[in-house]
């Protein structure tokens, strides 16, 4: 009921709530629109400050603090819009907007309500983000990238040895991983072997009904545009199974 009631204090003085950026990389923030001193889960969670890119949320209990992403939210949207029947998301991160802004904010029980400025309309389960503030908390820094980015520094790149027999180059290529959201391993053999020497190293590979590695080429006997040549933009695999790739 406190969180209602500063919200709706905030929502009738006509101001609004805006977020974005961390979890998907550094942008640059812009002044505080507005602040806000309220309680998103009984006393664990508080709403610290709102700012033009991203709202940032406190745990007293745990010491922690949580910057949330407007990209990362407009991104996990579940609505049916957003997610085909399968559980497969349609929205193309590709061409989302990363300057959304959330255009007002709403939350009632459990229910976190959002409008946005590209005119849709979200709703999350402030349990469901209070058990993503814990899955995105990370030390190391994430990196926002771009074409300009790599053309002054070198592409996160490790050796197919180094990585299999060396600690220090797997936490570097860790590392890699976490900052940039890719990794490139060369020298690596063209053999499925070797594919799996590199998924291996990490952690175990998932059986699923296709098997623990399998190869294919095009076919359009399977009916699945993964077996043709046409193009295919950023994506989630097997969103329909409980334990997802990844």
């Amino acid at each position: 009921m406190l969180v209602m009631r500063c919200l709706n204090r905030a929502l009738r003085s006509g101001s609004y709530c805006r977020i974005e950026a961390s979890i998907v990389g550094r942008i640059a923030v812009k002044p505080i629109v507005q602040r806000l001193s309220c309680r998103l889960h009984s006393t664990d969670w508080r709403v610290d400050t709102i700012e033009r890119h991203f709202v940032q949320v406190g745990n007293e209990i745990k010491g922690l603090k949580r910057q949330l992403s407007n990209v990362w939210l407009r991104d996990s949207c579940r609505c049916p819009q957003c997610v085909q029947p399968t559980g497969q998301s349609s929205v193309d991160l590709s061409t989302l907007d990363l300057n959304v802004e959330a255009q007002s904010v709403q939350l009632n029980g459990d229910h976190l309500r959002i409008t946005w400025s590209d005119g849709h309309r979200s709703e999350y389960s402030v349990t469901a983000l209070n058990s993503a503030f814990e899955a995105t908390s990370s030390k190391t820094p994430l990196t926002l990238w771009s074409q300009q980015h790599w053309q002054k520094h070198p592409l996160p790149t490790v050796p197919f040895q180094g990585y299999l027999t060396d600690d220090s180059v797997l936490k570097a290529a860790l590392r890699h991983l976490l900052q940039y959201g890719f990794l490139l391993i060369n020298q690596v053999p063209s053999t499925a072997a070797a594919t799996q020497q590199v998924a291996e190293r990490i952690s175990f590979i998932q059986e699923t009904f296709f098997g623990r590695l399998w190869e294919f080429t095009s076919n359009r006997a399977y009916n699945d545009s993964a077996y043709t040549t046409e193009a295919i933009g950023p994506h989630t695999d097997n969103a329909y199974l409980y334990n997802q790739a990844g």
